[in-house]
């Protein structure tokens, strides 16, 4: 069963760790000219290339 209790005791250093990266990726892809891209063999690289013509 859930529960929403919360015990003062939590340590949630690393939680705030956790959104501190991904807020920086976020906003560094969001700021980037550059796409992030699929590994080469990946099955998904051949649809991801064949839309780069349209990504500014």
């Amino acid at each position: 069963q859930a529960c929403d209790a919360v015990d003062d005791s939590w340590k949630l250093d690393g939680a705030a760790q956790d959104v501190d990266l991904m807020y920086d990726i976020g906003r560094d892809l969001a700021f980037s000219a550059r796409w992030p891209e699929w590994k080469t063999g990946s099955e998904f690289k051949a649809i991801r290339d064949k839309s780069a013509a349209v990504r500014k």
